[in-house]
């Protein structure tokens, strides 16, 4: 199914992320904006530990290299992973409506 395409500074990711489908998120990721960037995951989540180290470096390295990010309705555990590694909270970035459910990761 894919996992969706940017549509302006916003990404509403259209499938889980998970070790098989992280190559083609790290793709898209690399085609976006410059500036704030909207990572929408509302109808996703992140399935596996792989996904989950991925994306918690990826976002940090965002926020380390001075990029605005907004999280919305992110997993309970992208934040607490941001928490871990010292970037949530953090000046640049927002979460929107977070989720209170448990992920699978």
């Amino acid at each position: 199914m894919g996992l969706g395409t940017w549509s302006g500074n916003c990404w509403a990711l259209t499938d889980d992320l998970t070790q098989p489908t992280w190559p083609d998120f790290a793709t898209q990721w690399a085609r976006g904006p410059e500036g704030t960037r909207k990572l929408d995951f509302e109808v996703c989540d992140v399935l596996d530990g792989y996904a989950m180290g991925a994306l918690t470096r990826l976002l940090a390295d965002w926020l380390d290299g001075g990029g605005r990010l907004v999280l919305l309705q992110p997993p309970q555990l992208v934040l607490h992973n941001l928490y871990r590694v010292g970037r949530y909270p953090h000046p640049n970035l927002v979460a929107q409506a977070p989720r209170s459910d448990e992920p699978y990761g």
